[in-house]
């Protein structure tokens, strides 16, 4: 007797992962996704994890569902797919892409720099705006004297919400000011230099 019909299964890709999330913690982020519902009749070897805007990938074994993307671009807007990889295909269908998030950057360039004589003949006051933080805490400022185009005496200021330094002991002469803010990211840009005063 003929024996009963076999129906064959084609082997095919997985089936695409479900939109992964992600998570970041300063210029690091970590993608997280599930296994597909299928795995295409074959057992799913790995996971491709691509950063899109950048195109940064990671492969992981077939029991890990997250990747952790290490020193990204600061300010860059960051997004992630996942595929899953069986023995036989080489290529998934790519996930739909996790919602965008912006990576904090250094802070913005710090504006309203003005410089000012005190009552004390030899000192000068430099005050300025507090800028954007660019999305991580302020940690300070940096104040520059200047005279002649050139630094003659720098200001660390710790205090985050200062916006005022006081430099003395200063012989007559042209002075002007800049100043720069800074987080855990690095240091912003330099403000623009106001005319200069004299003492």
């Amino acid at each position: 007797a003929w024996s009963s019909a076999v129906t064959a299964m084609p082997i095919t890709s997985p089936s695409t992962p479900t939109k992964p999330t992600h998570s970041t913690s300063l210029l690091d982020a970590t993608a997280r996704w599930a296994a597909p519902p299928s795995d295409g009749g074959a057992a799913i070897t790995s996971y491709v994890v691509t950063e899109v805007n950048s195109g940064r990938t990671q492969t992981t074994n077939a029991t890990t569902y997250s990747a952790q993307f290490n020193d990204l671009a600061s300010g860059a807007k960051v997004k992630f797919n996942v595929r899953a990889i069986n023995g036989v295909t080489a290529e998934g269908t790519a996930s739909a892409n996790s919602d965008e998030t912006t990576l904090p950057s250094v802070p913005s360039q710090v504006s309203g720099v003005v410089v000012s004589r005190t009552s004390t003949k030899d000192q000068l006051r430099v005050t300025w705006d507090s800028p954007g933080n660019g999305g991580s805490v302020l940690t300070g400022f940096e104040v520059f004297l200047r005279q002649s185009g050139s630094d003659v005496q720098t200001l660390q200021v710790t205090d985050v919400a200062a916006t005022s330094a006081l430099f003395s002991g200063l012989s007559a002469g042209t002075y002007s000011g800049q100043v720069l803010a800074k987080n855990v990211i690095g240091s912003g840009a330099r403000s623009l230099e106001p005319a200069g005063v004299d003492i």
